[in-house]
């Protein structure tokens, strides 16, 4: 079943209190890019919660990230709707949200685009351990992680249960593209996965 997705752009200091209606999600789902696509797949099967306070912005200050980031749905062919305006990020928001305590809060964004230049995240594969990365989310909290690894995997072995996973450790994960620009396909060959774990969490 298509999921029919709207984009909002979310100002920072709005509060966000979204009912997500129950639906059923084709799974699994992909991150992908018009420009040049990213899939990246994981399982879903989303009933209806309250987003609390989702992600609305990203600061990475050894790469330069300081962007918006956006909800980011299924598509109807079963990707993760990543943003159109490639200098924004995307959070899954039938993944967890920093808050939940729990499992992996998953940021997607664009490396590149034909049109636009590099994207939000098109130094994300320089990222190293023990740099920082900091969620603002909509309720002003700012959430501080460290990065633990950076991966890359061919789109044909990229372990979607575990970077898709709602339990377990809470993490921020960042997929983006990476490897060798395939032109007859139009796509990157890998995903470029970043890990990062908590440090702290505070109010602004």
């Amino acid at each position: 079943m298509a999921v029919l997705l709207v984009s909002v752009a979310v100002t920072l200091g709005t509060p966000a209190a979204v009912l997500v209606a129950a639906r059923h999600d084709p799974a699994p789902p992909s991150v992908g890019s018009r420009a040049a696509a990213t899939p990246v797949r994981a399982n879903v099967a989303s009933p209806a919660r309250v987003i609390r306070a989702r992600p609305a912005a990203l600061i990475i200050p050894s790469i330069g990230v300081a962007t918006s980031v956006l909800e980011a749905g299924v598509t109807a062919s079963g990707g993760v709707a990543v943003p159109d305006d490639i200098a924004l990020t995307g959070w899954y928001r039938y993944g967890a949200q920093p808050s939940d305590g729990r499992g992996s809060t998953v940021l997607v964004g664009h490396r590149d685009g034909r049109v636009q230049g590099a994207g939000a995240f098109f130094r994300v594969g320089e990222l190293r351990p023990g740099d920082r990365v900091t969620v603002v989310d909509t309720q002003w909290r700012r959430w501080t992680y460290q990065v633990v690894a950076r991966e890359s995997f061919r789109k044909s072995a990229v372990p979607y249960a575990d970077l898709f996973a709602q339990n377990g450790p809470p993490r921020l994960t960042l997929i983006s593209c990476g490897g060798r620009f395939l032109k007859d396909k139009g796509s990157y060959e890998d995903n470029v996965v970043v890990t990062a774990v908590p440090v702290r969490a505070s109010a602004t």
